[in-house]
């Protein structure tokens, strides 16, 4: 079995595309980003192992949704650990447990944006309510309040 398991691809238009990579984090390692050819960041041997299996599937994702002129291009790592397009080029990565996103286009519009978040389970969900909503927005949900 190999580390990416599905990959898909939706061209939107001419300029639109979304690209779906869908892994297997226990066949990741470190080798696979001189298989795929993507430049790994120098921050990367300080990540837990499942943050660097996004990050490469990420990137791949990335690279299959540029324009067959650019499939060569890598996507680099800005300072806000934001992905740096290639010229003409907007685009958006998003990844969960298992899988990552891409969406790019001709860079007409300001920007662009993706995202992708499985279903928490209960546990997860109280695991992580710090990080999902403050205890005023809590307050604000239970009184329905709506901006």
């Amino acid at each position: 079995m190999s580390f990416i398991i599905k990959q898909q691809s939706l061209w939107l238009s001419q300029d639109i595309s979304l690209q779906c990579v869908k892994y297997n984090l226990a066949h990741f390692h470190e080798m696979l980003f001189t298989q795929y050819a993507i430049q790994p960041p120098a921050q990367l041997k300080h990540w837990v192992i499942p943050r660097q299996a996004q990050f490469l599937a990420g990137r791949i994702a990335a690279r299959n949704s540029l324009p067959e002129l650019d499939k060569k291009r890598q996507i680099g790592i800005g300072h806000h650990r934001e992905p740096l397009w290639p010229e003409g080029i907007a685009g958006s990565i998003s990844h969960d447990k298992n899988m990552s996103v891409a969406l790019s286009l001709s860079k007409s519009l300001a920007g662009v944006g993706i995202d992708i978040q499985s279903i928490f389970s209960d546990s997860e969900t109280k695991r992580n309510k710090p990080i999902i909503y403050s205890q005023a927005d809590y307050s604000l949900l239970k009184k329905g309040v709506k901006n």
